[in-house]
């Protein structure tokens, strides 16, 4: 409801990501990055399903996937913080 509200023009943002042009897919230069990565994917995400997170996470060398249950297409809700600020203090303490 928040969201609706805040919308000045429901019809642009229903369709903005639609306007933009097709580019090039990001798969090739995925496989060049070197960073530590840390994919977080809501297992129930009705936009993205998982299986977007496991191809992303695939497409990044030693990518880690930390799926999430009773999770959608949203912020981590505060029911998963128990598992991802573990994952996020694990994966942020290589000082990388």
């Amino acid at each position: 409801g928040r969201i609706v509200d805040r919308t000045a023009d429901m019809a642009a943002s229903t369709t903005n990501h639609w306007a933009m042009e097709a580019g090039p897919t990001s798969s090739a230069r995925l496989s060049d990055l070197t960073m530590p990565t840390l994919v977080v994917h809501g297992l129930e995400d009705p936009l993205f399903p998982y299986a977007h997170g496991e191809a992303l996470a695939a497409e990044i060398p030693h990518a880690e996937l930390l799926g999430l249950e009773a999770t959608g297409h949203e912020m981590p809700p505060p029911e998963t913080w128990d598992v991802v600020i573990p994952a996020l203090v694990r994966h942020t303490a290589t000082g990388v």
